[in-house]
C-alpha cells in the first residue's frame, strides 16, 4: 500500500488555464509511482477554516478524519 499524500494547492492546471501550476502537476506525475495522491485545488482562504477543510479532506479519505 502506498502512502497517501493530499496536495492542497491553488496552482494546478485547469481546462481554462492549462499552464497554471504545471510544475505542481509534473512533480506529482514523477512521484505517483510511490505515493497515492489526491489533489485539492482550493483557494487558500479555506485553509484557515478547519472544519471546512476537514470536510473536504474527509471526501478524499474518510478514514483519515478522527
Amino acid at each position: 500500500m502506498k502512502p497517501k499524500v493530499l496536495v492542497v494547492t491553488d496552482l494546478y492546471p485547469t481546462k481554462n488555464n492549462p499552464f497554471l501550476g504545471t510544475y505542481v502537476k509534473e512533480q506529482i506525475e514523477v512521484l505517483q509511482e510511490n505515493f497515492d495522491f489526491k489533489i485539492l485545488k482550493e483557494s487558500f482562504s479555506i485553509i484557515g477554516r478547519k472544519k471546512a477543510a476537514a470536510n473536504k479532506l474527509g471526501r478524499y479519505w474518510p478514514d483519515s478524519i478522527a
